[in-house]
């Protein structure tokens, strides 16, 4: 009960972080575009019909769940019939920004609820997920990474979960592994690099139950096989044609990753680990601005630290967690390698990340009195040895 509190004390640090920097900060590049998607949707719904969601063409390269979240969230406000093209700019100066703040929310929501997740798993990982500059600026704005962030970490959790009953011979864990398949399936189709997680849950799950390989493999194969329905159910966008509109939306995603607009920018393969080294307002702004950042958008620049921080807790990371540690692994490899390097995708493995960062404040806390010890000790021969 005391970590469930400690959870919900972090959850809310990080909505009222989110909820600021949505109140607060300007729009950003994606917006404009996402908004106009989601009030399509929006519509579609108000007036049932559903040919306009089945067929939507607009953003196709992204799926489709949660922008259609977003537009549910929209049905609780004013009806926008026309759609008011806007520019990059402060967030009021928007004819329907109330609307547009509504959505934010949305986003809001499901940034808190993943720092509620890793807060239970280790408080001090959420507390470096609820302060990370990265994660605050894209759980605050509509962009599609919030959702899918937070039902990848319940996906590997709940995963966990189904493993450790099941080598107990625990009940339900044939539930939790349905509720695993269920998030992996959300989590896919909100964005597909999302996904990524589903590889470590595979691999994590075979490295630990490596002793019952074929019940593992059999309850693996039925966790995909699920996984993949919950992907297609959630996608009403592939109904009318599941292969051919999955392969364009795919297509598409490999071609811009190899593109001339991500040519152009030129981000090198490491950018990912420079966007997760420095705090949003430090960030460098070529070879083009990255982010839009007013003064006082951000009131904790920790960023640095948790890099820092993540770094030494490496190796007791591996010792103690190697299904996270495999996840951290996977999506770094995965970012380093993708050609498009935008610094909303670091959001793949934040999770791991402030959970190596939280290892690397456990190893120091408990080493640096040893520490201490041996360099009094090192000073004290240096001062025999000088007289």
């Amino acid at each position: 009960m005391k970590r469930i509190h400690q959870a919900l004390l972090i959850a809310l640090l990080a909505f009222f972080l989110r909820f600021y920097l949505a109140y607060t900060g300007p729009i950003e590049y994606d917006e404009p575009a996402y908004t106009a998607n989601v009030i399509n949707l929006n519509l579609g719904l108000r007036q049932g019909n559903w040919n306009q969601i089945l067929d939507s063409t607009d953003i196709f390269e992204h799926p489709q769940f949660f922008k259609l979240v977003y537009a549910a969230g929209l049905l609780t406000s004013k009806s926008i019939q026309k759609i008011v093209p806007f520019q990059l700019g402060e967030l009021r100066s928007v004819p329907y920004w109330p609307q547009i703040f509504s959505l934010r929310l949305v986003s809001v929501f499901f940034g808190a609820a993943a720092v509620f997740l890793l807060s239970l798993v280790h408080p001090l990982a959420g507390l470096f997920l609820a302060i990370d500059t990265l994660a605050i600026k894209y759980t605050s704005v509509v962009y599609l990474d919030a959702l899918p962030a937070f039902a990848c970490l319940a996906a590997f959790l709940a995963a966990l979960k189904a493993l450790e009953k099941y080598q107990k011979h625990a009940g339900r864990w044939a539930v939790w592994l349905a509720l695993s398949a269920l998030a992996l399936g959300m989590t896919a189709a909100s964005k597909y690099m999302y996904a990524v997680p589903g590889i470590a849950i595979a691999a994590a799950v075979i490295w630990q139950g490596w002793k019952r390989k074929l019940p593992v493999l059999l309850g693996l194969a039925a966790w995909g096989l699920l996984s993949l329905a919950f992907f297609f159910v959630l996608d009403p966008a592939l109904w009318h044609a599941p292969l051919v509109r999955l392969g364009e939306s795919i297509s598409f995603n490999v071609y811009y990753s190899r593109g001339p607009h991500v040519m152009e920018v030129g981000y090198p393969f490491w950018q990912p680990i420079r966007w997760l080294l420095l705090p949003i307002p430090q960030q460098p702004t070529q070879p083009e601005v990255a982010f839009f950042v007013n003064p006082g958008n951000y009131f904790i620049l920790a960023d640095s630290l948790i890099f820092a921080l993540a770094v030494v807790g490496l190796p007791a990371f591996f010792r103690q967690n190697k299904p996270m540690f495999l996840w951290l692994f996977t999506g770094l490899a995965f970012l380093l390698v993708w050609g498009t390097k935008w610094p909303q995708y670091t959001l793949l493995i934040l999770a791991p990340f402030c959970l190596s960062a939280a290892s690397g404040f456990d190893f120091i806390r408990l080493h640096l009195p040893a520490a201490q010890l041996k360099i009094r000790g090192w000073l004290q021969k240096l001062r025999r040895a000088e007289k």
